[in-house]
Order: structure tokens, then sequence, then C-alpha cells
């Protein structure tokens, strides 16, 4: 082969060689401006659905808001809807001349179960003369209990004997008696662990057998006999009222709040009568005498129901029973 034969071979790869490199470095420069463009739609659509991203949240966050929104109103609808209830009940019983009652059931709790009971947050309390129990909604398991219930400071100062206690928006209030029957308190306790607040008073009474608070937080109490009046204070302990009974009640032991309209009154007079006081009037009705042998205590209002305590004192060790009493009204 002569020489200009190889030479021209040679050539001929050479040009050939740089003709594919034009090529490939064409169809890859072609192909990075592929990338750049898909890149760049990529960039635009990630950017699009970063924004959609954000309006999407903004939207559930405006859905949420109006979720809360809907709540709220359908929560103050159904406090409107109660307070309308309430109000209907209330008229019911202004215009009721008979409050009437009668036995439906009767249940066997604990001999520790005593003094008083009440019922607040699907929960209920119950009190003996130096202990507070709370327990479920059927008070047949106990959740929480507290022994010694009066602080040591309040026991030294005489204190060593609480009634029938009430529930109010989250506190236990519960009346305490000293042993001279002539300084009594109040003692209130967290509803959610039975923890120790503090106390109101010393009221002037000489004893207090049973508290009973109203919706507006007023607190309702009498003598343990020959009551004639019911005292009114308010939440620091002020005497604000004296209701004027139309009659004399003998051994009154505990006391609910109907509706804001009744205070019923629980006793141990040898009938365990129940009665109906009218708030506005003082005028009491006869409600139903339970007649059992052992004490009547207290008493606590749920509704158009009453739960009525009847017990033994604990060295006794037997179960106290707790009366459900359904209240009919007469026109």
């Amino acid at each position: 082969m002569s020489k200009m034969m190889i030479i021209g071979i040679f050539l001929g790869l050479v040009i050939g060689l740089s003709l594919s490199m034009i090529f490939y470095t064409h169809r890859i420069n072609s192909l990075s401006r592929q990338i750049m463009r898909k890149e760049e739609i990529i960039q635009r659509q990630q950017e699009k659905i970063k924004q959609l991203g954000s309006l999407l949240k903004e939207k559930e966050d405006q859905i949420k808001s109006r979720e809360k929104e809907i709540e709220q109103l359908k929560g103050e609808l159904e406090k409107l809807k109660r307070e309308i209830d309430e109000l209907k009940i209330k008229l019911k019983l202004k215009t009721v001349h008979k409050i009437k009652a009668e036995i439906k059931n009767e249940f066997l709790v604990s001999h520790l179960y005593y003094q008083g009971l009440a019922e607040g947050g699907g929960f209920w309390y119950f009190s003996y003369k130096n202990a507070l129990f709370k327990t479920n909604e059927w008070f047949n398991e106990t959740i929480k209990a507290l022994y010694p219930a009066i602080p040591s400071d309040l026991m030294d100062a005489g204190y060593d004997h609480i009634g029938d206690i009430d529930h109010h928006e989250g506190i236990i209030y519960a009346p305490v008696e000293d042993k001279a029957y002539l300084k009594p308190i109040v003692i209130l306790y967290n509803a959610s662990d039975l923890s120790y607040i503090g106390f109101i008073g010393p009221l002037p009474q000489s004893h207090l057998p049973w508290v009973a608070v109203d919706s507006k937080g007023f607190i309702y109490s009498s003598e343990f006999r020959d009551v004639d009046e019911v005292k009114v204070y308010d939440k620091n302990g002020i005497l604000v009222q004296i209701i004027e009974l139309n009659t004399t009640l003998q051994r009154v032991q505990g006391g609910c709040i109907l509706y804001d309209t009744y205070l019923i009154l629980s006793t141990d007079d040898g009938g365990d009568w129940i009665y109906a006081v009218d708030i506005a009037t003082g005028e009491v009705y006869k409600v139903i005498a339970v007649r059992k042998s052992v004490e009547g205590e207290g008493i606590e209002c749920k509704g158009f129901t009453l739960y009525f305590l009847s017990g033994v004192p604990s060295h006794m060790p037997v179960p106290s029973t707790m009366y459900m009493i359904e209240i009919i009204l007469e026109d």
C-alpha cells in the first residue's frame, strides 16, 4: 500500500471522527437543551404545585375556621335551646299548684356514702363526716377518695363534720360544722381531683347541715332544727337574702335547687319527708314521705328526678340506699 493511500485513509478516519464528534456534540447540545426545557417545565409545574398547595392549605384553614364557627354556632344554639327549655320549665313551675313525687327505683351504695351527694360532669360525689368520694355515673366505682377531707388546720380549729354537698361549675361546695356549732364554713374542692381550694365563712348560722348552689352561684342553707327561714349567701359568704318559710320544718338534712324556682329539702323528721320551697314566696309544699327506718340524709336534683340518700352511721356497716324519685307536677 502506497504512502499516499495510507495518508488518505488516515485523513478519512480523522474527518469521519470529526464529523461524528460534531454530530454527537450537536446531539448532546440538543438533548441538553431539551433537558433544560423539561427542567424549566418541571420547575414551573413544581411552582404551580407549591402555589396550589398553599392555596389548598389556605382553603383547608378556611374550612377548619368555618367548621369551628359552625361548631361554635351549634354550641350556642344548643345552649339557647337549653335556656328556652329551662325557661319553659320555669314558667310551668310558676303555674303548678302541687308538686308530688313517686319512688321509681332504689340502689344500694357504700355505707360510707352517708351524709350527702351531688352530681356534675357525669360523675357523682358523696360525703361522709370527714371524707369525700368521687364515683362513676352509676356510683358503683370509686374514682377518688379523700380522707381526711377537712384540712388539718381547720380540724385543729374544731371543724369535724361535713354535711350535704353540692356541685357548681367544677367545684364541690361542702358545708362544715364545728364541734361547738358556732362558726360553720363552706369548704371548696376541685371536682376533678378533690383537691382543697379554700373556704367561705364563717357564716352566721349555728348548724350548716347542707348547701345548695343555684345557676348564678348563690349559696342556700338553713339550720337543722326549727327551720322557718333559708339564708342565701353570695360567693364571698355575704348574706344577701333571707327566705321566710310559711311553716317550720324539723331536722333538715339536705337541699338542692330545682331550676332556680324551687328549693327541694330532705329531712329526717320521722317520716323522711321531702319538701319543695317556692324560692320567690317561701311557700312550702309536702312532696313525698320516704318513711324508712334509717336516717334520711342528703338530696340531689337532676332535672325532674330527685336522688335521696338514706343510711346509717359507719359503725353499723349496712349499705346506704339511694332513692330515685320522679317529680310530678299538678296544675
